[in-house]
């Protein structure tokens, strides 16, 4: 039995149990918990342990702070912790629900680093839709098809997009991603593959029906007629396979094989299941819908509506809403106007209404830059960006969007607004104008129902709205920034260590001086410095001035002891190229000038002159947490020192 047996039951315990309990990593002085369900924390019996200095929610994750010697309870801990035999052995209802949320967030991962460009293209189809309107670049423009290129190449290309951020996110070559994205985009291939006389078609009298026109060593190749531009699910699947393959490979074959025969073994055989299989599930899929809708609205139009404007939403996530839109531009070909498209319409209003209750809500600075982008998006019915970057993410918003989207539709199709040109996001509204009578009723109740759309997913959004996951961490340092300032200016002075230099920061554990990278002088940051001033990082006394001038101490009013350390081996110099302006014993304020150092003379000799700055009494103090500057300049905030008597502040 441990040192720490008791502790560490308990805190198990009130986390919420060994089940509850899905990974634990640590820092310097806290435990970082994920948990399957955060409601079963009991914070309040945590917080009341005298060995518990806070615990809190943050970043998605649970914190107990426990102080710097954390590990030695993390290793008792996970001692007590069997994580992979609990994930292996939950199989009920509840880890089935977790397979859905895993299937999300990988959807999200993947798709979320594309939402700065699809965002981009989505503002180019906005202004080349005002352009149209207004008359500027008819649609035979030479204008006109540049930007349309433009606009549409990231959802033409989009498997080739996803074959690399899927790559990335399933831990596999992101080369190989992509070329399983780009074999299935090739023009050449969706021509050789759908056109001509077929083989034979299989699934005969079936809505499933397929025409074979060609075979892959003897087995036919069910390729979609619209081919997988503009998909989303085939690729992912394609590179998770691929993911696979890659890694049972490398652990089959020599090194010295794998940089050439790995991609070229796992493309052979991924590209085949690709086509053969994957795609082809993704296209029954499809059909299935299509026909599916075409039955079902002949025997009720209002069960279509609510059908398809609630599941309109998922299946663009799931890259299964081509179908319909297939469905709906025929109608528009055949008939001259539609009935499927007004229900789809109201989507784009409701992503907009979710985005705007969150910019509205939100205290994350991060979060409100994302939102009006998205929003642009929206007007133009580019939901994409709304959906990965807001609504997915917290689930419920998501349910919020599909309910007002939904009370929208059944609006216009309770009153047969059918639309009369291919129009969406905020150019919908001309749509709706019969050019037969011009009568405008129909735009009348496209306004109110759009209206109880955006009304409905606001209101359901800003009255039940709680912060993203993702983004509590960042409003966590924002209200304790704020908290901080509160306290008065003796309690972040005490605190705070303000930078001697101007350069480049890095983590101390960087550092190519082993002993400051190991932290047994302390714990701190280093400078890459971009001149030769050193200034005092608070108000005290010089504590130590060496001969060689290549290092200080300064002690601060309230016992904090700094050194400052200026390059690697520079105690071979002898003080050649340094400057003292400040004696041992010395006082000196904050931001006054200590030291001169020739950066240029020093570096053309060879030095290193990576300045370290730690707090050589580090163990008096709770912790030390560093800046998250990357550049950062004299007086700026470096470091913030958390005493022991003072760390339930900090929660």
């Amino acid at each position: 039995m441990g040192r720490y047996h008791e502790l560490c039951e308990f805190i198990i315990k009130n986390v919420g149990g060994k089940e509850n309990i899905s990974g634990v990593t640590h820092c310097m002085t806290r435990l970082r918990f994920s948990l399957a369900d955060i409601e079963k924390v009991n914070e309040q019996e945590l917080i009341k342990n005298v060995e518990i200095v806070t615990a809190q929610k943050s970043g998605g994750r649970y914190q107990v702070v426990i102080g710097t010697h954390v590990r030695d309870i993390y290793e008792e801990l996970m001692g007590k912790l069997n994580l992979s035999n609990q994930e292996e052995d939950a199989t009920d209802g509840t880890e089935r629900k977790k397979l859905i949320y895993r299937l999300v967030n990988t959807i999200t991962t993947v798709v979320t680093p594309t939402m700065g460009i699809m965002t981009a293209c989505g503002l180019v189809q906005g202004v080349l839709a005002i352009l149209n309107v207004t008359g500027i670049a008819g649609t035979e423009d030479g204008t006109y098809y540049i930007l349309n290129a433009l606009g549409q190449s990231i959802f033409y290309f989009f498997p080739i997009i996803l074959g690399y951020t899927s790559a990335k996110a399933f831990k596999m070559d992101p080369f190989v991603g992509m070329l399983l994205g780009a074999t299935m985009v090739m023009p050449e291939l969706l021509q050789a593959l759908t056109t001509g006389e077929p083989i034979f078609t299989l699934f005969s009298g079936t809505i499933f029906e397929s025409s074979v026109y060609k075979t892959f060593l003897g087995i036919p190749v069910m390729f979609p007629v619209q081919g997988y531009t503009y998909s989303v699910i085939p690729v992912i699947f394609a590179a998770y396979f691929a993911s696979k393959v890659e890694h049972k490979l490398k652990s089959m074959m020599h090194p010295l094989l794998q940089h050439d025969m790995v991609p070229f073994i796992n493309l052979i055989i991924s590209v085949p299941v690709t086509m053969l299989l994957v795609g082809p599930v993704i296209n029954v899929l499809c059909e299935a819908i299509s026909n599916s809708v075409t039955r079902l609205y002949n025997i009720s139009p209002m069960l279509t509506s609510f059908i398809v404007s609630i599941t309109y939403q998922p299946s663009v996530i799931l890259g299964l809403h081509w179908p319909v839109l297939t469905l709906n531009l025929q109608n528009l070909a055949a008939y001259g106007h539609d009935y499927l498209q007004s229900m789809m319409i109201t989507a784009s209003f409701a992503q907009m209404a979710v985005v705007s209750a969150v910019l509205l809500k939100t205290k994350s600075k991060k979060r409100k830059s994302m939102a009006v982008p998205a929003l642009i998006s929206d007007a133009f019915c580019i939901i994409e960006p709304s959906i990965y970057g807001f609504t997915l993410p917290v689930v419920k918003r998501f349910i919020y969007c599909m309910a007002g989207g939904v009370a929208g539709s059944l609006i216009l199709t309770a009153f047969s607004c059918d639309i009369y040109a291919y129009t969406w996001g905020i150019f919908a509204f001309v749509g709706f104008i019969n050019p037969a009578d011009g009568s405008l009723k129909p735009v009348l109740i496209a306004v109110i129902a759009i209206a109880v759309t955006v009304l409905i997913s606001f209101c359901l959004t800003y009255f039940t709205y709680s912060e993203d996951p993702a983004d509590l961490e960042e409003i966590a340092e924002l209200e304790e920034k704020k908290k901080k300032k509160k306290q008065g200016k003796n309690c972040i002075r005490n605190k705070s260590i303000y930078s001697p230099l101007k350069g480049i920061m890095k983590p101390l554990e960087k550092s190519a001086n082993i002993s400051f990278a190991e932290g047994r002088l302390g714990q701190g940051v280093i400078i890459e410095p971009e001149e030769g001033y050193v200034y005092a990082p608070v108000d005290g006394t010089l504590s130590v001035v060496f001969p060689t001038k290549h290092a200080i101490g300064i002690t601060s009013e309230d016992g904090i002891e700094i050194l400052i350390h200026i390059g690697i081996d520079t105690i071979e110099l002898n003080g050649e190229g340094f400057t003292a302006l400040k004696s041992q014993g010395d006082k000196a304020a904050k931001g006054e000038l200590l030291l001169k150092f020739d950066l240029e003379l020093l570096r053309l000799k060879g030095y290193n002159m990576e300045t370290s700055i730690v707090v050589s009494n580090s163990a008096d103090y709770l912790d030390i947490l560093e800046s998250d500057a990357e550049e950062i300049v004299p007086g700026e905030l470096l470091l913030t020192v958390i005493p022991y008597q003072e760390a339930q502040d900090i929660s």
